[in-house]
């Protein structure tokens, strides 16, 4: 643990810089003598204006030391160190070389410290009421591994807009930001990245944490990643992630249901990412399905559920309470059904068109007319013995189609119908 002045005191330690006493004005009793608690409120706002310090001085040598960092990270860190050396003792008409040596001895090491993880000072916030009805906002300066979990958010590679939005004046620095312990999920074997998009070693991961908040928390810490990542290499101070909050959750289902209602709001959440949170939210077979056999495919998620419900899809309301680990009222899907289909067509060599809607759209729509011939609905089961019943020549006429899928489909799925029933 480090303080502002980066001394190292244990973990059960605290100094006086620690702790900030907030004056709950809405008590009657802590309101009588107005003089008293006039030049108390007067004190302790002094003291909440230190919060607002939001950057720190660590070194990456100092990082190197405590995190015991790569060997090559420790190599390149000495070469920058030796180039600006040698371009304090050089003389004028060496200089332009000495600093290019510099600056090539910085790039490298950037290029580097982007091949691992790196630790983040975070500044974690509890507050605790005291007797006398006040508030106490214990501050505690950590320096430790933050990760993402790519299949619930994706972030950007490198979110420009991002680091531009949070160096604006009038962008709100401490709000919230929610972490867990990173171990929850790699017990589940989710694999967990950086915030740089590189995978964390398991030994990394007993001490790390993941962020479990919305969309902007999450762009906002992996913006800080990058501005620090930046900082170490010019030797400047880091950025502080201020008022972290750690939840604690006994299963990874009520950390994703917790995930589920608080990115519900999130405009910028995708369907993909939907999809994993409720598969975990909910525990349902179907949810789970799809989101595996959506990443395992490389389709939409849209698509991939029409196969296991024939034709239904989620609106984006049911998806966001779906994340929540709600499902919709009386679902109906055939996962043997939609695997047969799927297996079918990959059987065929047809693996373009299963993530494409027109196929199953039209196999649906076969589902449902009503032949001339039996006067009644070709149904589910005459619909898969059209498709089990595909030849090679049938297969490129479909590959050829280029009108309406849907309807051209749909019309020789259900003319060879007709043509099976008539050799009857």
């Amino acid at each position: 643990m480090l303080e502002n002045n980066n001394k190292i005191v244990g973990n059960n330690q605290q100094t006086e810089s620690e702790a900030k006493l907030v004056s709950n004005t809405l008590n009657p009793e802590s309101m009588e003598d107005k003089d008293t608690h006039k030049k108390e409120l007067e004190g302790n706002n002094m003291e909440i204006n230190n919060l607002k310090s939001n950057t720190m001085k660590i070194s990456l040598e100092k990082l190197i030391d405590m995190f015991n960092l790569s060997d090559t990270i420790k190599s390149l860190h000495e070469e920058l160190k030796k180039a600006k050396e040698k371009l304090e003792q050089a003389k004028e008409e060496r200089k332009k070389g000495a600093l290019r040596k510099v600056a090539r001895a910085k790039k490298a090491l950037k290029e580097e410290l982007k091949k691992h993880p790196l630790p983040l000072p975070v500044e974690e916030w509890m507050p605790a009421e005291t007797e006398d009805g006040d508030y106490l906002i214990k501050r505690f300066f950590k320096t430790i591994y933050i990760v993402a979990a790519p299949a619930f958010i994706n972030l950007a590679t490198k979110d420009k807009f991002t680091m531009e939005t949070i160096n604006d004046k009038l962008f709100e620095r401490d709000f919230p930001k929610y972490l867990t312990k990173a171990d929850l999920f790699s017990k589940e074997n989710i694999t967990l990245t950086s915030l740089n998009g590189v995978p964390v070693e398991k030994e990394l991961l007993n001490d790390a944490y993941i962020m479990i908040g919305n969309h902007k928390e999450q762009r906002m810490m992996q913006a800080i990643y990058w501005e620090n990542e930046e900082a170490l290499v010019e030797d400047k101070p880091l950025t502080i992630i201020s008022n972290i909050q750690i939840k604690e959750f006994e299963t990874i289902q009520k950390c994703a249901q917790y995930m589920g209602t608080n990115t519900a709001l999130d405009k910028t959440l995708k369907g993909c990412e939907k999809a994993v949170i409720a598969s975990f939210a909910t525990q349902h077979e179907l949810l789970q399905k799809v989101q595996q056999v959506s990443i395992d495919l490389k389709i939409p998620v849209s698509t991939t559920m029409k196969y296991y419900t024939l034709g239904t899809i989620f609106t984006p309301v049911q998806w966001s309470r779906s994340t929540s680990g709600i499902l919709p009222k009386a679902i109906q899907y055939n996962l043997q059904i939609g695997e047969h289909i799927i297996s079918k067509l990959q059987e065929l060599g047809l693996e373009k068109e299963i993530g494409k809607r027109y196929f199953i759209d039209a196999f649906v729509k076969l589902t449902t007319v009503k032949s001339p011939t039996t006067k009644e609905s070709i149904g589910v089961n005459n619909a898969l013995s059209m498709l089990d019943t595909l030849t090679e020549e049938e297969v490129e006429y479909i590959q050829g189609l280029d009108g309406d899928k849907v309807f051209d489909i749909l019309t020789f799925l259900s003319n060879k119908f007709e043509r099976s029933i008539a050799k009857q």
